[in-house]
């Protein structure tokens, strides 16, 4: 059987659907990604000023590795913004595994405590809510893709180790 143009534009079509199923099923992969708190180490701390490294662990579950380009953190305090943390240092994020991601956070105590009642903080941790807003920007070659995420939870819950995401 001699091959024709319609043959070509069959198999065309064909290799050009099974890859778009392909990367829209590592898509999906990618974006079902765990984000867990894993630890912190503080550098300076005082009055002035807080610096730490924050580290959190990235559980890709596509069949892909990639690279993080950039992150953007902004944390609230009972919904008073305390902090904001961007970061443009590459990452690489391999295939099938857990990888760590750590970002340098600095902020003032000062924003703390015009965000947090000080007797509150004391007494009652439960009814500090901490959320973060997460904007993880993704390159694979030349794709780059934008990530959200929102972390919350209690100030209690995150100081037992337990702040683990609210649904």
């Amino acid at each position: 059987m001699k091959l024709k143009k319609k043959h070509f534009i069959i198999g065309g079509i064909a290799l050009f659907t099974l890859t778009g199923a392909f990367l829209y099923y590592q898509y999906t992969k990618i974006m079902d990604y765990v984000i867990k708190f894993k630890g912190v180490k503080l550098h300076v701390f005082g009055m002035d000023g807080i610096v730490f490294d924050l580290v959190l662990a990235f559980t890709n579950n596509s069949d892909i590795g990639f690279k993080i380009v950039s992150q953007q953190y902004k944390a609230y305090l009972n919904n008073k913004l305390v902090s904001e943390v961007k970061s443009d240092k590459e990452q690489t994020i391999a295939a099938n595994a857990t990888s760590d991601i750590a970002v340098n956070v600095k902020f003032s105590p000062r924003s703390i405590l015009s965000a947090v009642n000080i007797n509150e903080f004391v007494t009652s941790k439960q009814n500090i809510d901490l959320k973060v807003d997460i904007k993880v920007k993704v390159g694979l070659g030349p794709i780059k893709i934008a990530i959200p995420y929102t972390y919350t939870t209690s100030l209690k819950e995150l100081m037992s180790g337990t702040g683990q995401p609210k649904a």
